[in-house]
């Protein structure tokens, strides 16, 4: 049996996490899992969430989508670098 490649970041780091396990946490599609896509949708995911929890916390709206940007930028940057 062919054994599946984990491509989401966690796992990309030498953790123990499945795919299926981040999509399942994160509300993902499973036709994501196994596929260097997991991370792009994680991406979008956790920047709804850092902008709603930013928001919640007081920010104004242009610092929260401000910082949930620069986040997302930074954690694209560390999947781009752990895929290359």
């Amino acid at each position: 049996m062919k054994q599946l490649k984990h491509y989401n970041v966690m796992a990309l780091q030498g953790q123990d996490v499945k795919d299926q396990e981040v999509c399942d946490a994160l509300g993902i599609s499973h036709e994501h899992a196994n596929k260097p896509s997991i991370n792009d949708e994680a991406i979008k995911v956790t920047h709804k969430q850092n902008y709603a929890a930013y928001k919640q916390r007081g920010m104004a709206d242009a610092d929260a989508l401000a910082l949930a940007n620069q986040h997302a930028d930074e954690a694209r940057l560390k999947v781009k670098n752990l895929l290359t």
